[in-house]
Formats: C-alpha cells, structure tokens, sequence
C-alpha cells in the first residue's frame, strides 16, 4: 500500500505503514502514557540510524512549509496513563511520513526504505498525577528494529 500525502506542491508517497504493538505478557498490569501535551501516542518513538527522534505528526499546531498558517485545536485528546493488564495490548499505525523542522514549519518527507530505524516501546510498573495529569511512573524502555515497506508490523512483549 502506497499513501500520498501532497505538500508543499508535491506528493510525498509513503513506502507504506508501520504498526507498533506492546503486549503485557508480566505477572502484573504496565501503563503507557498517551497524548501527552497533545504529542500523540508517546509510549512509542522511532529513531532514526543516528539516534534522532523521527517527528511522526507535524505537532499539532505545525505547519507545513509553504502553507498558509493553521489554528491550533482548542482542545487535544486528555492524556492518559493507560492500563494495560497481562494478556492486554496497545497499537498505533504510522504512516512512514516523516516530518522535519525548516524554521517554523515543518516539511514532510517519506521514511527511506534503505535504512534501519529502531521503534523505542516505552512503558511504566504505575502511574501518578503531576500538575493534573496523569502520567506513568517507573518508566522502562527497550527498542526494537524495523524498516519500512509495505504493511509492517513492529511488535514488542513485556514480560
């Protein structure tokens, strides 16, 4: 599957999607933290060969280069440390569109099928309150590789 996203005057076609799963497969429940600041899904990164986080959304309020200015949402999805029980799991699928800063816009390209990124799962044992939302506490990270291409699926098992 091919996606197109038309920017800057141009087409950016996208090698395809990449699904990201993590499953709890531990004795006891894991949180992930969602939409935090209105960032999107951030229990899961991509890094790029060089370690660089890849800007997978544009920011909520970005706009792309040679556009006219957007209006921020007054409202963004709440966060939330999400619970996930042993047996539970949690995706989110990217559409291989990367979205690099150019001052104050960002321009959009397509994920290079010839490299290897790394997806960084990240999960937590609780969860608290800090300034009125919620978040995950006892934060634990572990990375698995992936390149693009087609429809792929990046899976990680909490144990």
């Amino acid at each position: 599957m091919v996606l197109t996203l038309a920017a800057c005057g141009h087409a950016v076609e996208s090698p395809g999607t990449v699904t990201f799963e993590l499953e709890n497969q531990g004795q006891a429940a894991i949180f992930v933290q969602t939409a935090q600041n209105c960032a999107g899904q951030t229990w899961v990164s991509i890094l790029e060969p060089d370690d660089r986080e890849v800007g997978t959304e544009g920011g909520r309020c970005a706009t792309r280069c040679g556009e006219q200015p957007i209006a921020c949402p007054a409202l963004c999805v709440l966060p939330e440390a999400k619970r996930l029980a042993t047996g539970e799991r949690t995706e989110t699928t990217w559409d291989a569109i990367i979205y690099r800063a150019s001052g104050s816009c960002v321009v959009p390209a397509a994920a290079d099928p010839q490299l290897s990124y790394r997806a960084k799962f990240c999960w937590g044992t609780g969860s608290s309150t800090v300034s009125g939302e919620p978040v995950v506490t006892d934060v634990r990270c572990a990375t698995e590789a992936f390149t693009v291409g087609g429809a792929v699926r990046v899976h990680h098992l909490v144990r």
